[in-house]
């Protein structure tokens, strides 16, 4: 690794374009990312890189920039490559080859390194110069990863492309560490808890470990489980949402839920002694525990995943517990306005199942639900009461989630700010005929009224 990195670090001084190639999830970003802000702090730019984010949709004015309106005047916007170019930042092409070889094809230009002479980008009124300190690093995935391209041969033979190396077990466990020492800094109340640094560690040999399990139900792990993971035992207590009398299983139960909650009941116990939930269990108790302890380990694992979900009262506190791991009621009462949820536990217990699932996850973390029609969105309704429902469909597109910029006539700009009024004012009640005129789109006769 240390061979690996001085490479890196050697081709960026030097400016040499490189393409790091590797498995997802490993650090091949963040070690271009580390990379990169020791070149900043050596030449005391402003700014520690810039990382363009590839994707199926990316376009080269994503990154090259676009002219756009501002200030009552048509301009160019710089686009992330253009304002490394110019400042000498480096570049982070990050999973460049899922974008398409057109896409890749337009970032030849930048990779001729022609310093300090006048580069032409199109759209842009004025060339730029290109400054010495400029370097481009490409992460991505191996070719035959799905949906991944193969790097045009006109850019290729720019490239120096090394592949990251494999990581080994101590690498990887020592990464884990940092990741959780990292996380804890960010929670003033929590604890240091020597049981959970230690069991955040073996979550290294456990990566390692489920990867080379047989089985094709689970997808593999990466750093970013890992996070998500330790992210996720963080919060549970900062919040102090949970209730987990054993310290040592805090890490192993979230561990078998993160994992096995993607995975349909058909294939949890397909095979039975063989199947995905033994497997994981096994593989939890013999990383985290000591052999006198697995048994029983092994039984508590199995018990908090089966259990069906019930409301216990612990020291003066409510819990929907599944074993003895729990999350405090009162967070998810609310979910119910103010129905019995005593008997809707006991008619629909696979519900709250899910709902226990879903209350373990962070605040911030990414959640996809799976399952038959009707049941994800009335889950999401009600868990997610205050958030707005989205219905997509084989026509949706970007613009119409996030918006986009249009062009206003006077008239149609007047309207706009009219409607938009009214709605935040309540005009409409009192003004009925301005309500009238908008629709009717008779602007003309609006002075009369106002």
């Amino acid at each position: 690794m240390k061979k690996f990195v001085a490479i890196v670090i050697a081709s960026s001084i030097i400016n040499l374009p490189l393409c790091i190639i590797g498995p997802s999830g490993i650090g091949k970003t963040s070690l271009a990312s580390e990379v990169s802000k020791m070149k900043s702090h050596i030449y005391k730019l402003n700014k520690d890189y810039y990382l363009q984010q590839f994707h199926i949709g990316t376009k080269p004015n994503h990154f090259y920039g676009s002219s756009t309106l501002k200030d009552n005047s048509i301009s160019f916007e710089n686009g992330t490559l253009t304002n490394s170019l110019i400042e000498g930042n480096t570049f982070i092409a990050d999973e460049m080859n899922i974008s398409s070889q057109e896409v890749m094809k337009s970032i030849e230009p930048a990779l001729e390194l022609f310093f300090e002479k006048p580069f032409y980008i199109p759209g842009k009124d004025k060339p730029i110069v290109i400054d010495s300190k400029f370097c481009f690093i490409a992460c991505q995935n191996e070719i035959g990863t799905a949906g991944r391209n193969p790097i045009p041969n006109s850019i290729k033979s720019k490239f120096r492309i090394i592949s990251y190396p494999n990581p080994s077990e101590e690498d990887i466990s020592q990464i884990c560490v940092e990741i959780y020492e990292s996380q804890i800094q960010n929670i003033d109340e929590y604890i240091f808890n020597d049981t959970i640094k230690e069991q955040a560690k073996k979550l290294g040999k456990f990566l390692m470990e489920f990867n080379k399990l047989s089985q094709n139900v689970i997808n593999s792990w990466s750093l970013r489980d890992v996070t998500k993971l330790i992210t996720r035992v963080c919060e549970q207590n900062k919040n102090k949402n949970i209730y987990c009398p054993k310290k040592e299983m805090e890490i192993p139960y979230n561990i078998l839920f993160y994992t096995l909650s993607s995975v349909s009941q058909e294939n949890l116990d397909f095979g039975e002694e063989e199947s995905i939930k033994n497997k994981i269990i096994n593989l939890i108790s013999d990383i985290f525990f000591e052999y006198n302890e697995r048994e029983n380990k092994k039984n508590c694992l199995s018990k908090v995943f089966k259990y069906l979900p019930e409301v216990k009262e612990i020291n003066g506190i409510e819990y929907l517990m599944k074993y003895d791991f729990g999350i405090l009621f009162s967070n998810i009462i609310t979910i119910f306005d103010n129905k019995d949820w005593k008997k809707l536990i006991s008619e629909i217990p696979s519900m709250f199942n899910d709902i226990f699932k879903i209350s373990l996850s962070a605040e911030d973390e990414s959640l996809l639900f799976c399952g038959p029609t009707g049941k994800k969105t009335f889950l999401a309704e009600k868990y997610f009461k205050n958030h707005t429902t989205v219905s997509l469909n084989q026509e949706s597109n970007v613009e119409q989630l996030i918006g986009a910029s249009i062009f206003l006539t006077n008239e149609t700009a007047r309207e706009f700010y009219l409607l938009n009024i009214s709605n935040i004012c309540g005009f409409w009640e009192s003004f009925p005929d301005l309500k009238r005129l908008l629709k009717e789109n008779k602007l003309e006769e609006l002075n009369s009224i106002l």
